[in-house]
């Protein structure tokens, strides 16, 4: 397949010449539109160079010809998060948790699209702890506190984030929450 010799050159161009290596992968997807290994290797130099609006399109083309790989769908809803595309996210990790329901990262970052947005706190609660089911280290015990918190459920909000603190001591940001939450101050102060 002429598209594979395209994808091979621009290996062979990648590191003296990554303007020539994107311009063979390119050229790779034109000749065969789902030559996935062009898609993937594109993706990832455009994360290298740090163009997110490139790397999502060739996510989104990648999640369009493999829509049961749950890979795609990750990047696609951690892009998403870190453009504040929120209604995006939503959607792409929503279809991650589908495909990969044992994926607890899935879980934790549509929750925090959910606090971020103020919407769904009854729903993001229900996430956190599944999340914390799957994985109970200190992220997932922090980003249910933050649930509980955001629910209403001080009480319950402090000893998870105190397990949280417990688990990660070197993570500042877990002291402060769990300060202002024993100083009553709201979750989101």
């Amino acid at each position: 397949k002429l598209a594979n010799t395209y994808f091979d050159a621009g290996r062979i161009y990648l590191e003296e010449r990554p303007e020539q290596a994107e311009s063979m992968w390119r050229r790779a997807t034109e000749l065969d539109i789902e030559h996935i290994s062009s898609r993937e290797a594109l993706a990832a130099l455009y994360i290298k160079q740090r163009n997110a609006a490139k790397a999502i399109e060739q996510y989104e083309a990648l999640a369009q010809v493999m829509p049961t790989n749950p890979a795609y769908f990750r990047q696609l809803g951690l892009f998403y998060v870190g453009m504040r595309d929120f209604s995006k996210a939503e959607q792409a990790l929503q279809t991650l948790i589908k495909l990969n329901p044992q994926d607890p990262m899935g879980y934790r970052t549509l929750v925090q699209v959910y606090l971020n947005t103020d919407q769904k706190s009854d729903l993001a609660l229900k996430l956190a702890t599944r999340a914390t089911q799957l994985q109970p280290n200190a992220e997932s015990h922090f980003i249910l506190g933050l649930a509980l918190a955001r629910n209403g459920k001080r009480e319950q909000a402090i000893r998870t984030v105190q397990k949280a603190v417990e688990l990660a001591p070197e993570k500042t940001s877990y002291q402060r929450f769990l300060k202002s939450l024993q100083e009553g101050r709201r979750a989101d102060d």
